[in-house]
């Protein structure tokens, strides 16, 4: 399961996805998400993890 970090990304259109495809957008502040991600809202933990990893190669979280 891909995650992607677009850092600037705003909705430009309705989705056309594959008929076999499901895909699942969420745009929300980095404050939101991190606090998501505190409170348990994101699973599983690989996701969690891909997340975090993403923050921290763009510069916008470190640990």
């Amino acid at each position: 399961m891909p995650t992607v970090l677009a850092l600037g990304a705003r909705p430009e259109g309705p989705q056309s996805p594959e008929p076999d495809e499901e895909i699942g957008v969420a745009l929300l502040p980095i404050p939101s998400l991190l606090r998501g991600l505190r409170e348990g809202a994101v699973q599983p933990s690989t996701r969690v993890a891909s997340i975090l990893l993403a923050l921290a190669a763009a510069g916008r979280v470190s640990f």
